[in-house]
């Protein structure tokens, strides 16, 4: 029986994120939830994920400040800065999702060959939550005139901001393609392909190394049962 790729029952770089209530009494709950502080978390993860992680994401003080004005003193907003908070609540689940499957370590070689979409991602989440920012009523905000003015400048930057794909992701991941390509017509890789891709992923114990072919076969069975059901359709 084929499992789910995520613990959780969550396939990888999928987001079944929940979208809060737009009711204004909910409000404080929406404004506590949408903190970055509750949602992003610190992962160690290895250099080639590292460079796909967002640097401009809102979560810096001056902005968890902002977000606990709106909390605190969000009763008497009107129904459009609760719906900015809303949306700003479900693209900061996304992006948490995001980061999951980034830190997971039996999924590195999956999110080297995706990162292109894994940049795409990061692209459509930063310009959601830069406009979800940037429509919220500073006016009816009361934090200082600089938190709101740092509030600004992060919702153009996230608008603005442009995750492209390293270069050396782009070879690595280029080299396992062709590792499996050469698997599909019964050729065996040369050991120095191997070995390029395994060090650049940080994968140095055959437990590991299984754990990826493993994760592999997986999504590769999902594909297919995917493929399957919608030939039947």
């Amino acid at each position: 029986m084929i499992q789910r790729s995520n613990g959780s029952g969550r396939r990888i770089l999928t987001y079944p994120a929940v979208h809060p209530s737009h009711s204004s009494a909910d409000t404080p709950d929406v404004a506590h939830r949408s903190h970055p502080q509750h949602l992003l978390f610190q992962v160690e993860i290895h250099r080639q994920q590292r460079q796909k992680r967002p640097g401009n994401y809102p979560k810096n003080r001056l902005v968890r400040i902002f977000l606990e004005e709106v909390r605190d003193g969000s009763l008497g907003l009107p129904a459009s800065a609760v719906l900015s908070l809303s949306e700003l609540h479900l693209a900061f689940q996304k992006v948490q999702f995001l980061l999951e499957d980034l830190a997971r370590d039996d999924a590195r070689v999956w999110m080297l060959m995706n990162s292109s979409r894994v940049a795409s991602q990061f692209r459509v989440l930063s310009r959601a939550m830069g406009t979800a920012l940037d429509v919220l009523p500073l006016g009816l905000v009361s934090a200082a005139v600089e938190v709101k003015e740092h509030v600004q400048l992060v919702a153009r930057q996230a608008r603005k901001a442009g995750y492209e794909v390293d270069p050396d992701d782009i070879r690595v991941a280029s080299a396992v393609w062709s590792v499996l390509s050469g698997f599909e017509k019964r050729v065996l890789p040369g050991v120095g392909d191997l070995k390029r891709v395994l060090e650049f992923l940080g994968i140095r114990k055959w437990g590991k190394c299984e754990k990826q072919v493993k994760f592999l076969d997986s999504e590769i069975g999902l594909e297919n049962l995917s493929e399957e059901k919608r030939e039947v359709a």
